[in-house]
């Protein structure tokens, strides 16, 4: 049985995270030497419903904590109320990636390519975006899309390569690579 509480603690690959969700959904981090995660979906509906809390999967709970990460992640990627470090950042979202968020595999693989947080690394970033494209990231399919098209940045140069991945990506409504498209003629 879980705790119907609302803070609840969990060890994320030997870290422990402390971090405060208000009630919006801003995640705001409550000390500098140790992080948790929250559950704020329990405390909400405890507060709402007076008590009567879903049950949440494991499942749930672990992509929650991912998205936690992800989002404390982006907090100091922008110095969003905490102040701006970029390795950081790369340290919590590679441990948000690593959940399988397809998000923070997105923004993991950006952070490699550009090499913002840590050195470039154009194989690392093409292995995240893939992962994240995998689960249907349209965002991460048109990145590699462009990476295709861009004089193989990263990997060989393939044309049909990146005309397929900013086709997925156009289908989902991605701008960029319909614009992409539409340069490309197709």
């Amino acid at each position: 049985m879980r705790d119907k509480g609302c803070l609840r603690f969990k060890i994320v690959r030997n870290l422990v995270l402390p971090v405060k969700i208000f009630f919006y959904g801003v995640v705001q981090p409550l000390s500098l030497s140790a992080w948790y995660t929250c559950s704020i979906r329990h405390w909400w509906a405890n507060f709402i419903n007076g008590g009567d809390m879903a049950v949440e999967t494991d499942a749930e709970l672990d992509k929650r904590d991912a998205e936690a990460l992800y989002e404390l992640a982006l907090s100091h990627y922008h110095g969003d109320g905490v102040a701006q470090d970029f390795e950081e950042a790369f340290r919590l979202m590679l441990l948000a990636a690593e959940t399988g968020y397809a998000l923070a595999q997105n923004s993991l693989a950006i952070m490699h390519e550009t090499g913002c947080g840590t050195a470039a690394n154009l194989e690392k970033a093409v292995e995240y975006y893939l992962k994240a494209a995998g689960q249907g990231e349209a965002r991460a399919q048109g990145n590699l899309g462009m990476m295709f098209h861009a004089n193989g940045t990263g990997v060989e140069a393939d044309e049909a390569e990146a005309v397929n991945w900013f086709l997925l990506a156009a289908e989902q409504g991605n701008e960029e690579a319909q614009e992409m498209l539409d340069e490309m003629e197709m």
